[in-house]
């Protein structure tokens, strides 16, 4: 009695679609949170930027209050 092949590859097929689909569904939740980090790198070496501003700002205010205190 000879049996077909065909639902043992139609169920192989749906198999291999489904890996695919489930690892492109990985690849883009991976690339969105590499994308937030890149967002929050960023968003930290502003406030860095700012954060050494304001340092040098008052470094050089309290420099100068100094000087005059001293006088």
């Amino acid at each position: 009695m000879a049996q077909t092949q065909a639902p043992w590859m139609v169920l192989s097929a749906a198999l291999v679609l489904f890996i695919i689909k489930l690892q492109n569904d990985k690849m883009t939740q991976m690339l969105e949170m590499m994308l937030k980090l890149v967002v929050l790198y960023e968003q930290h070496d502003k406030r860095a930027i700012d954060i050494d501003t304001k340092t040098d700002f008052l470094y050089d205010w309290c420099l100068a209050n100094g000087t005059k205190a001293d006088e």
